[in-house]
């Protein structure tokens, strides 16, 4: 049997790494089930090569519920060292069944919860899937008000961030594309991101590329949680603030991170959408909200479950039409029926998304997110302070009206260097905004050096 940990120097290194798959095991997805079992020891080879890690995996399979899928809801696998023990748990993983569009993916990401994580070990959980969960308005869905087991897979996922385990999901484009905004706020929760796939062949080195990545963010994480608990701790709540001064911050330090590329670009942003869904706290507040974009799925026998002799899907998917009418991303993998998808890693200086998602798992994990727009406590201090910069920019004065106290005050000035240096490259004022903020100092007898 060869042990993962065998693979690595005989130097002992403290970095362990706990990597778990949640997999649709039904019917259109024989074709990325396959590609996992042939590329597992280059999945973990390259990353024990690239980062001299102490490595465990583990596996989930899920189905659909009765009466849509008889064989199983879920089938667990729990931590293992040996790559042939997960090859074996592969090998005998198939795609078949599968019913209504809908599937097990809540029971899924809850079997993911109760792994034997280790307490000192990044976590990662790469959910693969090409269909959405039961109860967010899919057409034709059995359980249309969610899982009939009364799981919440939103208010799973916000117990995989409470326990540091991020999620990246893997979305088996163009099926899912529907559904992305979706499977995007459940990996933004945690600090992960979504990752489009069309082609099978890529799916080794999108794992790769998303372990590394998230890998090179953990490193981060003590001096990011230090700065962001400052800041929040001066008043600053909102979260786009804090990313870019996060942002600001770790440049200055010439910071580069490991990050994965689609066509040489680096992946998108979270957009507003995405984040907006992130602070929903259930499915039943998903679900007021949200309709899929297309209405091509609108019976169960839209997407036949049924295995092709070669292990890949025979299902229907979208007609290019249809997923045309969803208005794709920048880089979303199929924008055009020729459209060529290529994922590479590469080291990079770190971006505003790396950024917001070390926000997101600073404040997910301590439980410390707030609302936006925070309550001023002292209306003469908003008004007291606002007035010198009334000619700036709006998220300056909001930041400015957060203050509550002349404690906060003073702290705020104080630790602001990186805050002013991120407004004046937004605003082209530099030297403007230096002179209004040194005529602040002097009115209030604050004594600091900003820029």
């Amino acid at each position: 049997m060869t042990s993962i940990n065998q693979q690595k120097s005989s130097k002992r290194h403290t970095s362990v790494l706990d990597l778990a798959f949640i997999m649709d095991c039904t019917g259109s997805m024989g074709s990325y089930i396959e590609n996992v079992r042939k590329s597992i020891n280059e999945i973990v080879d390259e990353i024990v090569k690239l980062e001299k890690i102490d490595i465990r995996l583990s596996l989930v399979e899920y189905r659909d519920n009765p009466p849509q899928e008889t064989s199983f809801e879920t089938r667990v696998h729990d931590f293992t060292e040996s790559t042939n023990k997960m090859r074996e748990w592969l090998d005998n993983c198939s795609a078949v069944g599968g019913g209504d569009q809908p599937e097990c993916v809540a029971e899924g990401l809850n079997e993911a919860l109760k792994l034997n994580w280790r307490g000192n070990a990044t976590k990662i959980c790469v959910l693969i899937c090409d269909a959405p969960p039961h109860g967010i308005n899919c057409p034709g869905d059995t359980f249309p008000n969610g899982s009939p087991n009364g799981i919440d897979p939103i208010e799973v996922v916000n117990k995989l961030a409470q326990k540091s385990i991020t999620l990246y999901t893997i979305g088996c484009e163009p099926a899912l594309l529907p559904f992305k905004e979706f499977f995007s706020s459940l990996a933004y929760k945690t600090g992960g991101q979504y990752i489009p796939l069309s082609n099978a062949k890529s799916l080794a080195k999108v794992i790769v590329g998303g372990v590394l990545e998230d890998i090179s963010l953990e490193k981060l994480m003590s001096d990011v949680q230090e700065e962001i608990e400052k800041m929040r701790k001066s008043g600053v709540t909102d979260e786009k603030i804090l990313a870019k001064a996060v942002e600001s911050r770790l440049k200055e330090k010439g910071v580069t991170t490991k990050q994965i590329l689609l066509n040489d670009s680096t992946l998108e942003k979270a957009s507003d959408t995405t984040i907006k869904y992130s602070k929903l706290i259930s499915l039943v507040k998903f679900r007021d909200v949200f309709e899929p974009k297309t209405t091509e799925y609108s019976t169960p026998e839209k997407k036949p479950r049924l295995m092709g002799s070669t292990g890949g899907p025979l299902t229907e998917t979208p007609s290019m039409a249809i997923i045309e009418s969803i208005e794709p991303s920048s880089n979303t993998a199929i924008t055009s029926r020729n459209a060529v998808e290529t994922y590479s890693i590469d080291t990079r200086e770190i971006s505003y998304a790396q950024s917001e998602r070390l926000v997101q798992k600073v404040l997910n994990r301590s439980k410390i997110s707030e609302p936006l727009n925070m309550q001023v406590e002292n209306d003469t201090n908003e008004e007291k302070y606002s007035i010198y910069f009334d000619n700036y920019d709006e998220d300056y004065l909001k930041f400015l009206s957060q203050l509550s106290t002349d404690k906060h005050k003073v702290e705020i000035l104080e630790s602001m260097d990186c805050y002013i240096k991120f407004l004046s490259e937004k605003i082209g004022e530099k030297e403007k905004l230096k002179r209004k903020n040194e005529e602040l100092q002097e009115k209030h007898g604050v004594k600091q050096t900003v820029i």
